[in-house]
């Protein structure tokens, strides 16, 4: 299928955010998350043993899959540490509450090592479930099972329920590392998926056509060439009711994660506080390839992407199915795009109802969020954090947005954070906001949201007053051109304003040394425009006027009134002596009119 695609989460960083169209869902999955065990016999097997043997630990078989021959409901299967040279494939079915499991034995590491050995199957790989029912595979390393005609997996549960597949790592297989398929009730969890897909098809870790399935605080990185795959979580071909929660997927060659629907329809899909950085394609993307398929209730949330090649979250052009109710909100999309791509792409044309809300976008390559190809009128885009505009063609802000250095803690480190002075603090809004944060901190902190995947839990720095003039005591310290009038005559916010007339304008030095995070807020209005007149708010950077609001005939603040306005100001606004702020009325006769009222420049100290 195509796609475009250092340890960071540390103990106590296990995240669980719920978003209010899938919390029934999240719990359900959640719930059973502990190893499922009941008394029943204990079976052991090492290098040491025979299939002879009672497989006791004192006398333990040789091979697994004689252990897997033999154990039923409720039975444990300790493997000691040691290498064995072959598959395993699981006879027997557990019971509710009385799960088969197979696990390394505490403290050791058994490696199950499938080099050239035969597999008879499609779906068959170093560990085997296939139509059995509550079973469990615990700490394993499987390695080297790299079958090019059937098989090649690493682990695999197919038309099975309640496989939970926990701890093992997997390593250069020519399939998927790990492959839940046509299954229910799956948890995937604390897995390390390295050197999948070498040179073979599929995805690193692959959930298709299944249902309540958890995939969960796994490290998914470092892929074989991808040749014919490469993605690195892949949730497809109409599954539903998944989690895909707090895991890492890293260094790639195609997608980081990817949702699809395929040849089903898949929904309830919710993409959670995951780590993905520096894979070769998107971040995170999401496309219905297949015509008469679909996607419905996708929630890509909480997530931190990062120096991906191309799209940090990208809504896919490359297929044919439906698209409906895509929430992203709360990411934290950085400096993707090395080979070409920006932070956020709506890029579907078949999409419905897809809402970008709470991100915090910084220093993406070619675009913070861009519209080319889903319709306008199906998105809601509000209270982003937009650093790093680029003005590319369909590019937006949306609305409510905020402009500025998010101020990360220590990005280098991989530490996205925010410091206290970061502007997404507060700055977003409760709308489909997630309860809680990737660190699992409550949002709100206060009674207001932030921008991006994490909360701010301290105490934010008070903006402080660097400038402000209501124009009511008196008028003075304003360079003026043409007509302009100290006013008592309506509109005004107190005593008095200050009305232009004709072409003319006010100017004013504001020295923004010691401070960054600039907020400007200004109320302007305008009465009477014909044809060219305007009345523009701008901003001087040290070698030119910089726009910030224009009012024109037929523009809504043509309304006699005075309207009030808030601008973020770039970081070339900050710790400057010979900022200026202009208001300019042109192309006006002498019967037209501009209204300027109640000036405030807020700034945060720089450290």
């Amino acid at each position: 299928m195509p796609a475009c695609g250092n340890k960071f989460i540390k103990d106590g960083m296990k995240k669980i955010i719920f978003n209010s169209v899938l919390i029934a869902l999240a719990l359900s999955l959640l719930l059973p998350a502990r190893t499922a065990r009941a008394a029943g016999k204990t079976y052991y097997v090492a290098t040491n043993g025979k299939d002879s043997n009672a497989g006791t630990q004192a006398a333990p078989w040789r091979t697994i899959q004689k252990a897997a021959n033999v154990a039923a409901a409720g039975d444990t299967v300790y493997v000691r540490g040691g290498t064995y040279h072959e598959k395993v494939i699981v006879k027997n079915s557990g019971a509710a509450g009385n799960y088969i499991t197979f696990s390394s034995y505490p403290g050791e590491t058994a490696v199950v090592d499938v080099r050239d050995i035969k597999m008879e199957n499609y779906h068959e790989g170093g560990f085997t479930v296939n139509q059995k029912s509550y079973v469990q595979i615990v700490g394993f390393r499987i390695v080297n099972s790299n079958s090019t005609d059937n098989g090649g997996f690493g682990i695999v549960c197919v038309q099975s329920d309640h496989c939970n597949v926990k701890n093992n790592q997997t390593y250069n297989t020519y399939r998927s590392g790990i492959m839940i398929r046509s299954s229910s009730n799956v948890i995937v969890e604390g897995n390390d998926v390295e050197l999948a897909n070498h040179d073979g098809n599929q995805e690193m870790l692959a959930i298709s056509g299944s249902e309540f399935v958890t995939v969960l605080n796994n490290r998914v990185h470092d892929g074989g060439s991808g040749a014919q795959g490469g993605e690195g979580i892949s949730v497809y071909y109409g599954s539903r009711d998944v989690l895909v929660k707090g895991n890492e997927v890293f260094r790639g060659p195609r997608v980081g994660i990817y949702v699809d629907a395929y040849q089903g329809n898949g929904y309830n899909i919710t993409i959670d506080g995951n780590f993905v950085h520096e894979n070769q394609r998107s971040g995170i993307s999401i496309e219905a390839e297949k015509r008469g398929y679909g996607l419905n209730n996708i929630v890509v949330v909480n997530n931190i992407v990062y120096k991906n090649a191309t799209s940090g979250i990208l809504l896919g052009n490359w297929g044919h199915g439906t698209l409906n109710n895509i929430f992203i909100v709360n990411n934290t999309v950085v400096q993707n795009g090395s080979e070409g791509g920006g932070g956020i792409g709506l890029w579907n044309n078949r999409a419905k109802n897809v809402v970008v809300r709470n991100n915090l976008l910084s220093q993406n390559t070619q675009f913070t969020i861009q519209i080319n190809g889903t319709p306008p009128s199906e998105t809601t885009i509000t209270n982003n954090l937009l650093d790093g505009f680029r003005n590319l063609s369909g590019e937006t802000r949306g609305t409510n947005y905020v402009t500025g250095a998010p101020r990360f803690v220590n990005v280098s480190a991989s530490d996205f954070r925010l410091d206290a002075a970061s502007p997404a603090i507060n700055a977003g809004t409760g709308a489909d906001a997630p309860k809680r944060d990737f660190a699992d901190a409550p949002r709100p902190n206060d009674s207001k949201w932030d921008i991006g995947a994490y909360e701010f839990s301290g105490t934010a720095v008070t903006p402080a007053v660097v400038f402000s003039d209501n124009f009511n005591a008196a008028f003075k310290g304003w360079t003026k051109t043409g007509k302009v009038v100290w006013s008592a005559a309506a509109p005004r916010i107190g005593p008095r304003s200050v009305r232009l007339a004709g072409n003319a304008s006010i100017s004013r030095v504001v020295s923004t040394q010691g401070y960054e995070n600039l907020k400007l807020t200004v109320y302007l209005g305008a009465a009477s425009y014909e044809n060219k007149e305007t009345l523009q708010l701008s901003w001087w950077d040290g070698s030119a006027w910089k726009p910030l609001m224009t009012i024109k005939n037929g523009s809504p603040r043509e309304n006699g009134k005075l309207n009030r306005l808030t601008f973020i100001l770039p970081a070339a606004a900050a710790n400057r002596a010979d900022f200026k702020i202009r208001i300019r009325q042109s192309g006006a006769d002498a019967a037209d009119y501009g209204y300027v009222d109640s000036i405030q420049l807020t700034g945060t100290p720089i450290p």
